[in-house]
């Protein structure tokens, strides 16, 4: 069988959510099971995540129930839940509160490439306001009755999004997190955007107070201070360094650090 067209698709896809019926919906979508990828269940490729997330736009229209997302959120085939991220981050930002919670399980999901779906369905979503966005966010960060730490992995890949509109709000959300060691790596690469966009002072003066802190976060802070916004602030950058070699004499990865920010 010939995989159906994205065109062919949205034309389906359209026709049924103007309908909202369940029968009308599902045979719609039966054309995404002619895409190998997604018969099959295989890792989701960025145009395919791309792809599902501008149909999943579509059921975000108000015929189709939210019963019938909610089942496409814990469908079998992990391209059907990227659909489900679409539907639910465009409803989010339509200002359905309720939007929230299936959000926060897709969050979570074992499938990255899901959980990639989530991240780029709501930072490209133009009609979802800072504050709302922020909101998930910190929810997520907090990690509370039923948040996966896999959420707050997402949340933190969102800060640098958020901080495009809201810099010092996403920067006073991560300060505030309780995170875990195994987030650190994400933390950094969240830290270098929110220099990157304009935040470099108060994120160097937040990797300052950890340098000097019983709990340094040394990952997070070499994965911020690898960032290029660092080169323009060499002097401090490097006396971070200093401090943290001072208790971690031994560490490849200050060095690697040094020599990024002197070459």
């Amino acid at each position: 069988m010939t995989p159906t067209d994205l065109h062919t698709l949205r034309i389906d896809l359209k026709g049924a959510a103007r309908l909202g019926l369940p029968e009308a919906l599902d045979w719609a979508l039966e054309g995404l099971q002619t895409w190998p990828e997604v018969a099959a269940n295989q890792p989701l490729a960025p145009k395919t995540i791309d792809q599902l997330l501008s149909l999943g736009k579509i059921l975000a229209s108000p015929r189709v129930s939210a019963a019938y997302l909610h089942g496409l959120s814990k469908h079998g085939l992990a391209a059907y839940r990227a659909l489900a991220a679409g539907a639910w981050a465009t409803r989010l930002g339509e200002g359905d509160a309720a939007a929230q919670a299936p959000l926060t399980r897709l969050a979570g999901d074992p499938r990255p490439d899901v959980r990639t779906a989530v991240e780029k369905a709501l930072a490209e979503a133009d009609a979802l306001p800072p504050d709302r966005l922020a909101s998930l966010i910190q929810r997520w960060l907090q990690s509370g009755p039923g948040v996966s730490p896999r959420a707050q992995e997402v949340a933190l890949r969102l800060l640098p999004a958020l901080g495009q509109k809201r810099p010092a709000l996403a920067l006073a959300l991560l300060r505030e997190a309780a995170l875990p060691t195994a987030l650190e790596p994400a933390v950094g690469e969240a830290l270098s955007a929110l220099a990157a966009a304009g935040q470099s002072e108060a994120v160097l003066a937040l990797l300052e107070a950890w340098a000097h802190s019983a709990e340094p976060h040394l990952t997070a802070i070499v994965r911020a201070l690898r960032g290029s916004w660092a080169r323009r602030h060499r002097p401090r950058a490097l006396a971070i360094l200093d401090a943290l070699e001072a208790r971690h004499p031994a560490s490849r990865a200050l060095r690697r650090a040094r020599q990024f920010l002197t070459s």
